[in-house]
């Protein structure tokens, strides 16, 4: 397992595994939940200025560099994921929306929220792909990803498109919402607490993901 950090906060981390596939379809049976309004703000960021402590850099494996109002995500590696945060502050219960354009030339890229990061580099992710895929998962060092939640939706577009992510971490409990829909939710407590961050994974293609996020916030659940 390879590492590398840019300072403040980005992580740079090779996966042995790839996200696997999945049969699993969303229910239709019911209107899906939809994200409940924003109350106590915790940060926005509209990425317009670089001073606002994104943690940056360019090597060999991935980029993550301010450009043009947004921070663009280039992973040049397989089965590469790159992840960055605005700061190290330890947050307990809260909510992430973020835009998100996806413009990988792969369908298997993911991108999404991170949350409940630990100083051990364990961590929530919860993200989609241009393939319809979405999963919530659990990421600790030296073991195998658990997949708390996965599937598909045909509510996910297809790369070149614009979405919005949104991702609920505290209380016990994991949601990921699309353009405030409810893609899933699972329960989880082996992290309360922790850093938050965005995240783009490569499949086998290389030089095929590429993100850019706008309009990042953060909010603490009522």
């Amino acid at each position: 397992m390879k590492k590398k950090t840019f300072l403040p906060f980005v992580i740079l981390l090779t996966l042995g595994i790839s996200l696997a596939c999945s049969t699993l379809t969303n229910p239709a049976s019911s209107p899906l939940p939809t994200l409940p309004p924003f109350q106590i703000s915790l940060l926005r960021d509209d990425f317009s200025s670089p001073a606002s402590g994104w943690g940056t850099g360019t090597d060999e494996f991935s980029s993550i560099e301010y450009s043009s109002g947004t921070l663009l995500f280039k992973v040049f590696d397989s089965y590469y994921i790159s992840w960055s945060g605005p700061n190290l502050t330890d947050y307990t219960d809260v909510r992430v929306e973020v835009d998100a354009q996806n413009s990988s030339s792969s369908d298997g890229s993911m991108f999404g929220v991170i949350c409940h990061e630990q100083i051990s580099q364990d961590f929530y992710f919860l993200g989609v792909d241009a393939s319809g895929y979405y999963a919530i998962g659990k990421s600790i060092v030296g073991q195998d990803n658990v997949y708390l939640a996965e599937g598909t939706s045909a509510s996910i577009p297809g790369a070149g498109q614009s979405v919005t992510i949104g991702a609920d971490c505290g209380n016990g409990t994991l949601a990921l919402y699309l353009n405030g829909e409810m893609l899933a939710s699972a329960q989880d407590s082996t992290f309360t607490s922790g850093y938050v961050g965005l995240f783009v994974w490569s499949d086998e293609t290389p030089n095929s993901a590429e993100v850019a996020f706008d309009n990042f916030k953060l909010e603490k659940i009522p």
